[in-house]
């Protein structure tokens, strides 16, 4: 296992899995920070972008190379069948196995190091392809953006220390309350983006991973948005006593908009920390543009500023005072948004009697931040899907007097009569301060159904039934 030796000092080239910047960590706080360039992550990165539905900067390049040939496109299309994100453990099973490409020297270590999160079998065809599309990823993206990306390293390496990045760190630490052992480094990689015009980054464990534009010349922007994901490690990392505390005054507030404040606060938070209040001390002053390309955690980032703003400068914790706040904040400004769709299916359940149904429904609504999928339709997936606190989609095609009865049972709030002969779309705020969306297929096609649901402007929070005239 690669120990992050910092004897290795500056040496960018392809063979180490990380390779790190500086020997000169920060350890005012003995908090470590190391950065670098991690090969077998951005080539897992690479790989999930060939494989998307939608255009990327990393996926035009390849389809516009010598490799974009037939037997990579069928591996490829293996690539995505494995499902890592919705199968055998999910998310955390694969934000566990991009840490551990980070930290490994070789294919076979991360292979020894990986067993248990998923099938042996899925995970030898995982590293089988990973394998393949390594020499790939050197010839189009690393090889050509080396010299310009060494550059940015050093930069990025310098302006971590010349900003004091450890202790924005630990500003953001204080307002969570939350904890870091000093012997675990925090470890920043970046991955070359060749042409791009913006980026993304991602935190998983002690790390945390951003692409980097070629010609990326505002680093302010960069090391708030690094700011931004180490939120997301401190929000998990708080103390059980901040934990119960937060889950507790969102749980027992009288405001039907509470629960869908709670699941925006995460990224709603990082983005006013990292975004706001940190760009702005990073370049002197705050940047005027969308702060987060989802509307709704742009807005609420921007709209409790002035209120994280107080709790940093008078270096408090979070505490049922600010969460009362913030929850007033969110209904005061926000209530419309418990009826708009592309914020409720941010935070989903979705059950249904096959994974394609699914799968058009998230084709649907791009953005998402909780989410969670069951099929097929089951008496066991039922009751799990019920207990979910976020919206809760249920698509029937198939046994849809007893589903719909299940419903009627589980819910009693819900006093409407369902027909289950007939096509209809219900919604209504449920007694959790959660949407359910009910989608009845008879005579029509589900795919038809969920195409009139995207089609409603506001479905409201009352209990209420469209049917879907033939």
């Amino acid at each position: 296992m690669n120990q992050f030796n910092p004897t290795i000092g500056l040496m960018l080239s392809l063979l180490a899995p990380l390779l790190l910047v500086s020997s000169n960590f920060i350890h005012a706080q003995n908090l470590e920070i190391q950065v670098g360039f991690s090969r077998h992550n951005s080539v897992l990165i690479f790989l999930e972008q060939l494989a998307s539905n939608s255009d990327n900067d990393l996926k035009s390049i390849y389809e516009e190379s010598i490799f974009n040939v037939d037997s990579n496109k069928l591996l490829i299309q293996e690539f995505k069948k494995l499902d890592l994100y919705f199968s055998h453990g999910g998310f955390k099973s694969t934000r566990q196995f991009k840490s551990i490409c980070i930290k490994n020297d070789s294919w076979a270590e991360i292979r020894n190091q990986s067993i248990g999160l998923f099938p042996d079998r899925k995970l030898s065809k995982l590293i089988r392809i990973l394998q393949h599309f390594e020499p790939i990823y050197h010839s189009i993206i690393y090889a050509p953006s080396k010299k310009a990306f060494n550059k940015q390293l050093k930069v990025i390496d310098q302006l971590i220390k010349k900003k004091n990045l450890e202790k924005l760190f630990y500003q953001s630490m204080k307002f969570y309350g939350s904890t870091w052992d000093p012997e675990i480094p925090l470890i920043i990689t970046f991955y070359p983006i060749p042409n791009a015009e913006g980026f993304k980054a991602k935190a998983y464990g002690n790390t945390i991973t951003s692409g980097v534009p070629t010609d990326l010349n505002d680093f302010n922007i960069l090391l708030s948005v690094l700011i931004h994901e180490a939120c997301h490690l401190l929000y998990y990392g708080r103390t059980d006593a901040i934990d119960n505390l937060m889950t507790s005054t969102f749980e027992s507030s009288s405001s039907i908009t509470a629960m869908y404040a709670y699941w925006l606060f995460d990224e709603a938070a990082a983005t006013t920390i990292g975004n706001g209040l940190i760009y702005r001390q990073l370049s002197g002053k705050l940047d005027e543009k969308s702060w987060y390309y989802h509307k709704y955690i742009d807005q609420m980032a921007k709209s409790m500023l002035p209120l994280v703003e107080i709790y940093f400068k008078e270096q408090k914790t979070i505490d049922q005072k600010f969460v009362k706040e913030y929850i007033h904040i969110y209904e005061e400004n926000f209530f419309p948004w418990l009826g708009e769709l592309p914020n409720l299916m941010t935070y989903s359940s979705i059950i249904a009697s096959n994974k394609n149904t699914i799968e058009h429904l998230q084709s649907k609504f791009r953005y998402s931040s909780v989410i969670d999928t069951k099929y097929p339709i089951t008496t066991e997936t039922l009751k799990k899907w019920s207990q979910d606190k976020i919206t809760k989609v249920l698509l029937i095609t198939e046994r849809n007097s007893e589903t719909l009865k299940y419903v009627l049972d589980t819910f009693p709030e819900i006093t409407v009569e369902f027909d289950p002969e007939k096509d209809f779309i219900f919604n209504g705020l449920l007694a959790d301060k959660t949407q359910i969306i009910v989608i009845n297929a008879k005579s029509k096609s589900i795919n038809h159904l969920i195409d009139e649901l995207v089609l409603i402007d506001n479905i409201g929070v009352d209990f209420k039934i469209r049917y879907i005239i033939p």
